[in-house]
């Protein structure tokens, strides 16, 4: 998909009544989450409900989440990053909307018609199921304050038929297992979830956050485990996978001609 097609346009398609959510996971964010949903609410003729999902925070982001207008899901303990995001997709597809926006909640540049042009490759392609802006971080813990590659940006867009596998049970479980305490590994989980062809990756624009491992060295070691653990179960699918197909060749391959 060319991203000159996809241009902001004040004639957006008509999207459905509760079109886009948009979805901002948030730990003690107390600093920053105000001009985070300030700047949401600057688009606010397209997205029908802003949704920060505190993940048992100890400071005012609840707080100040709910008088910026906000609806505010609270978890009472931190269950990381992953079970955050996935509480709000959760709560978007109860609202049958059509679209969701996940926004980290350190951002504090946003480029012009963020969310528009977010969301513009879904609504102009059916066959584009996530978009990926990138980041560009401020500060960071050793070599990690640079601009972020786009296969670990938090700031995505999804068409939520899309993620439907990660709530339908299939013969006892879910595609959510994958995605459950995952953590910083939710980026992990969805790039492979989602086929390649079907992401769109916004390259002339950015976001500016501050974050990158707040608390260091215990950040950054955490991080690097939570990825790991997802790429080993990713590991794990795919060989289950190659031995199912596998036995179902041999399987074939016995069949008695009639």
């Amino acid at each position: 998909m060319n991203f000159n097609a996809c241009k902001p346009n004040s004639r957006m398609p008509a999207l459905k009544r509760n079109g886009i959510v948009v979805i901002v996971p948030a730990f003690n964010e107390a600093a920053h989450i105000g001009k985070v949903l300030q700047e949401i609410k600057r688009e606010s003729k397209i997205v029908n409900e802003i949704v920060v999902v505190d993940d048992g925070s100890t400071d005012r982001t609840a707080e100040i989440a709910r008088a910026n207008g906000a609806t505010v899901i609270r978890l009472e303990t931190n269950e990381g990053k992953a079970n955050a995001v996935l509480k709000g997709l959760k709560h978007a597809r109860s609202k049958n909307a059509e679209f969701a926006v996940a926004l980290d909640a350190d951002i504090i540049e946003f480029p012009n018609y963020a969310i528009e042009r977010m969301v513009t490759p879904l609504i102009l392609s059916e066959k584009c199921s996530m978009v990926v802006a990138w980041s560009k971080e401020l500060s960071g813990y050793k070599d990690f304050a640079h601009s972020m590659s786009h296969d670990y940006s938090g700031n995505r867009a999804f068409r939520l038929s899309a993620l439907e596998p990660l709530f339908r049970k299939v013969k006892g479980h879910s595609k959510r297992r994958l995605f459950e305490g995952s953590g910083y590994g939710l980026e992990v989980a969805l790039n492979h979830s989602i086929p390649e062809k079907a992401v769109f990756k916004i390259e002339n624009s950015f976001f500016v956050q501050m974050h990158a491992f707040k608390n260091g060295e215990a950040d950054y070691k955490r991080q690097q485990a939570q990825m790991k653990k997802v790429r080993r179960a990713i590991e794990a699918r795919k060989r289950l996978a190659a031995f199912i197909r596998k036995k179902r060749n041999v399987l074939k391959g016995r069949v008695l001609p009639k």
